[in-house]
């Protein structure tokens, strides 16, 4: 992947991860929902990690 394919992953995985993080906290979910959304909610975050760290790489 090339900067422009992580700059355009970066900005995506920020907004899904908004979304999920404002469902979950503006919503009354079913117990396995609130696991499918933490689950959702944790893999979003170790992706948006993953992207910056590749980001760093790509720096130097």
């Amino acid at each position: 992947m090339d900067i422009t394919d992580l700059e355009q992953a970066d900005g995506e995985l920020a907004s899904l991860l908004r979304k999920c993080e404002a469902v979950f906290r503006g919503s009354k979910l079913s117990p396995s929902r609130q696991t499918l959304m933490v689950n959702r909610v944790a893999a979003l975050q170790t992706a948006f990690e993953l992207v910056a760290e590749a980001k760093l790489r790509r720096a130097t």
